[in-house]
């Protein structure tokens, strides 16, 4: 109740912003991020809510696994969330992130329940977000994995894999999970 009038008064202003973005052709997403990262809107279903007040179709949400698997009410809440973005015409970008923002190929990701809602009627990009532990990161992010080395700027460490190494193996998996569930 609290963000209600909070809301109100950013409407407007997201309203001519993606009015904005209709004449340059590209669209604006809010994406919600966990509870400790920023207050609300925390859930696909409060960003949902927060653009009902807009007209501009321009204007939408981001779904990011990451933030699904650590803050949300769970599966059901999530399928009837996601399902009511891609009814409304509002999901307009979709990332793919592990939950510690590290590999993507090595963690813990629930492909079939994540995808299932959105890939039928989504046509977008999917984005593969992979935070690398440098400095500027470090602090803000909250990681404390280690940084993936960079060929050609850091010492190679033969016990960790290198950053173009994590891409690569995000990509494969992307790819290897929409096999596997049929979307490609």
């Amino acid at each position: 109740e609290w963000l209600l009038p909070r809301y109100r008064h950013a409407q407007p202003i997201l309203d001519q912003l993606g009015e904005y973005a209709q004449s340059r052709n590209v669209k604006l997403a809010v994406e919600p991020v966990d509870h400790w990262e920023t207050p609300s809107p925390n859930m696909v279903a409060d960003v949902l809510d927060f653009l009902d007040g807009i007209a501009s179709p321009q204007v939408g949400v981001t779904i990011d696994s990451a933030h699904v698997v650590l803050g949300s009410d769970g599966p059901s809440a999530f399928d009837d969330a996601a399902r009511r973005a891609v009814t409304s015409d509002r999901l307009n970008y979709v990332h793919i992130s592990a939950p510690d923002r590290g590999t993507i190929h090595a963690s813990w990701i629930p492909w079939k329940t994540f995808l299932d809602p959105l890939l039928p009627s989504y046509n977008g990009p999917l984005l593969l977000e992979i935070f690398n532990a440098i400095p500027a990161f470090l602090t803000g992010l909250h990681l404390t994995r280690r940084k993936f080395w960079i060929p050609g700027e850091d010492e190679p460490a033969p016990d960790r894999p290198d950053a173009y190494t994590v891409a690569g193996q995000a990509i494969a998996e992307l790819r290897d999970q929409l096999s596997a569930l049929q979307y490609v």
